[in-house]
């Protein structure tokens, strides 16, 4: 397995730059050798019991398959008697494919001498390869439309750095980004295809198979026999047996001490990525290395059974089998608690019920048929058919959130309060869940990890109409996390999203916050993949307001998009690296339909930014739009990327980006060069600050402006 060398200096050691790069600090092009290691941008001074050691250049990371891994170096290990990180790469770079590295390692106050065997560089780790795409894309047969449109900056070394890193990497990388990165010309169609899948859904359960997140098997199909109590009970638990068989096929690789480790160790790595996703800097060596670990285990992971087990779930537990399961209850008044080997199975009448006492017990299934109901803490599948509803939890993983498991919610009917904590309403780490609100203007409010969020599982939300009101800190609002699917679907109603941020941006901007949030594909950066994190909102007059990195976007190997397929007049507001951004070989997709809409980007860097090995689509397709941006922002590429900004139809307003649009910072990471493209199409008069309308401009390098 080829890895690649790449060193972290203190321009781009955790996250990605917004302003241009002192290509001073920066390595050009990364060596033709390889050590699979990941080093530290400086010295680090330290009290040790070894006499003469008193500093070292910390390993960032050192993958278990690479040269440096079959060396023996592990993560949080120091490399000693080195003056500086760009010593080491100086001396690699001498080196030929199969010599030999001699360093002094330190680990932890065991001081060691390896030999580390010299292996090829490659622009990314593993060597992953897959058959065929996904079905939501199919490779186009004609010229796509980015290739008529910028067939005149076709860079060939550019392509051939996408197509090898759609080709390797773990298992965790999801085949959809694999495709549009093996396709970047293509992204336009696949976004198209994608959106297409979207609006074939329902406001039911199918729309988990409209989306065919995976290809599957077919699933066997139990029967309901009868219409007593307990013909449901049977009926019920043997669903759920059968659901539980099916996810634990999602762990058949793992070792029993390695599933251990995860159930033992998941709380902590939840919790640690709220604090920040950039696990690779932790400061606490231990941490750290537990971490690691767990990244490793998670590899093996098949999260295809989780789905598997979710598509299971929902097509026997169907808005059909309710109604039924309804009118049985009805007329026969089945009893309020029932013992089964999954656990308590609960059904409950039309009156107001308070369900909270539920919590201390074991409960699989919780079904109540009306009223102003109230839950509290409550796990398993809920299922409530109608009523003014509040549901609260200061608890993790509970009201519709899976923990290694699978977990079912509907709310049928009601204008409906939703309060809780962590892992909620449509959320799962190493699982799956669904959440529904069917009718009723809601309100949504949770911390992280919620509304259609998923860690390494599948998570779908999903709205039907009303006027609702969705709140988070971060990670929620269609976030997929480490190979997760978090979805988010909003039918109907005129909305409104936010999420804030969780804790003060890494950029040093004052009062603003990074939230991960509203439609985002997030990996942990060399550790694992990212996930697949969407939103889409089928129409009304909407708002959406978040902090940093959101609004339609991937980091470190995952693909994120926001979709609104409304005509209405819609409002953006984001941070840094919103609507439609992407970074470290990632990809994000922004699809706005139509409306008079207005888009803010407070700080810099958005709508339609790419960096670093990274592919953005940007589109809005009609109206008399306003974007107020900062700088860096309007299909600007960078460090050998992809950024499409794309405005058709109306009279559009461009107010206060610092550089032109689609102008490149820079691309000093990889060398080569990066494709922007700027286009507002529809031969309206356009009003910009800097360019000027109705002309087209080619900039230094492939960088392409054009009203049109």
């Amino acid at each position: 397995m080829y890895l690649f060398l790449i060193l972290f200096l203190s321009a781009c050691a955790t996250r990605p730059q917004s302003s241009p790069v002192n290509t001073a600090s920066v390595v050009n092009k990364p060596a033709a050798a390889n050590t699979g290691l990941q080093l530290s941008a400086q010295l680090t001074h330290f009290e040790t019991p070894i006499e003469g050691v008193t500093d070292g250049i910390r390993v960032e990371n050192a993958l278990p398959e690479s040269p440096s891994g079959i060396a023996g170096i592990k993560p949080g290990d120091y490399i000693i008697g080195e003056r500086s990180p760009q010593a080491v790469l100086d001396k690699i770079k001498l080196l030929e494919v199969g010599s030999a590295l001699k360093l002094k390692i330190l680990s932890g106050v065991t001081l060691k001498d390896v030999v580390i065997k010299i292996g090829k560089r490659s622009l990314n780790q593993g060597n992953f390869q897959y058959s065929s795409a996904p079905n939501l894309w199919k490779v186009p047969t004609q010229s796509t439309y980015l290739e008529k449109k910028v067939s005149a900056l076709a860079d060939k070394d550019l392509q051939e750095k996408f197509t090898e890193i759609s080709s390797k990497g773990d298992q965790l990388r999801p085949l959809a980004l694999r495709f549009i990165q093996e396709n970047p010309l293509a992204i336009h169609e696949s976004a198209q295809s994608l959106l297409k899948r979207f609006q074939a859904c329902k406001k039911d359960m199918s729309c988990l198979r409209e989306l065919s997140l995976f290809k599957t098997a077919p699933l066997k199909k139990l029967k309901l026999k009868g219409h007593s109590a307990e013909a449901h009970l049977r009926y019920i638990t043997q669903v759920l047996k059968e659901a539980h068989k099916i996810h634990a096929l999602a762990f058949k690789k793992l070792k029993i001490s390695e599933k251990n480790y995860l159930e033992e160790n998941i709380d902590e790595l939840s919790n640690r990525f709220v604090e920040s996703v950039y696990l690779h800097d932790d400061i606490f060596a231990g941490r750290k290395n537990r971490f690691y670990e767990l990244t490793q285990i998670l590899d093996k992971v098949e999260v295809a059974k989780f789905y598997q087990s979710l598509f299971f779930l929902a097509q026997h537990f169907d808005e059909s089998y309710f109604a039924r399961l309804k009118k049985d209850y009805l007329k026969k008044h089945f009893p309020f608690k029932n013992k089964s080997s999954e656990g308590l199975i609960v059904f409950a009448g039309s009156e107001d019920n308070d369900h909270s006492a539920l919590a201390k017990e074991k409960t699989a299934m919780i079904v109540d048929v009306g009223g102003d109901d109230l839950y509290r803490d409550n796990t398993g599948i809920i299922v409530d058919m109608g009523g003014n509803d509040r549901y609260e939890s200061s608890l993790p993983w509970t009201l519709g959130g899976a923990k290694m498991g699978t977990s079912l919610f509907y709310d049928f009917e009601g204008n409906d309060t939703y309060n809780c904590s962590l892992h909620c309403l449509g959320a799962s780490f190493l699982g799956a869940s669904i959440f529904s609100d069917l009718k009723g203007d809601d309100t949504y409010i949770a911390q992280a990890y919620s509304q259609g969020s998923s860690f390494a599982g599948v998570s779908l939300f999903i709205d039907g109409e009303g006027n609702d009101k969705y709140q988070s800190l971060g990670l929620s609002q269609g976030v997929g996390i480490a190979g997760g699917y978090g979805i988010l679907v909003d039918f109907d109603g005129n909305d409104s999203y936010k999420s804030l941020g969780m804790r003060p941006s890494g950029y040093g901007d004052v009062g603003q916050y990074e939230s991960w949030s509203q439609g985002v594909g997030i990996g942990l950066r060399f550790f694992n993949s990212g996930g697949v994190g969407f939103i889409y909102d089928k129409k009304g007059k909407d708002s959406f307001e978040a902090g940093t990195f959101s609004q339609g976007g991937g980091y470190a190997f995952g693909l994120g998009g926001l979709f609104n397929d409304g005509v209405d007049d819609d409002i953006y507001k984001g941070m840094r690296y919103t609507q439609g951004f992407s970074a470290h070989s990632a990809v994000g997709i922004f699809i706005e339909a139509g409306g008079n809409d207005r888009y803010e980007s407070i700080s810099v860097v958005g709508e339609g930014m790419a960096w670093d090995l990274s592919l953005t689509l940007f589109e809005d397709k009609s109206g008399n739009d306003t974007y107020q941006t900062g700088a860096h922002c309007l299909g600007v590429a960078s460090h050998n990327s992809y950024a499409f900004f794309l405005d058709h139809n109306g009279m559009d307003t461009y107010k206060g980006a610092e550089l032109p649009p689609s102008q490149s910072i820079g691309n000093e990471y990889h060398g080569g060069q990066s494709l922007g493209y700027f286009l507002d199409s529809g031969g309206q008069n356009d009003h910009y600050e800097k360019f000027k309308n109705n002309s087209c401009i080619k900039r230094v390098g492939l960088q392409l402006i054009c009203d049109e």
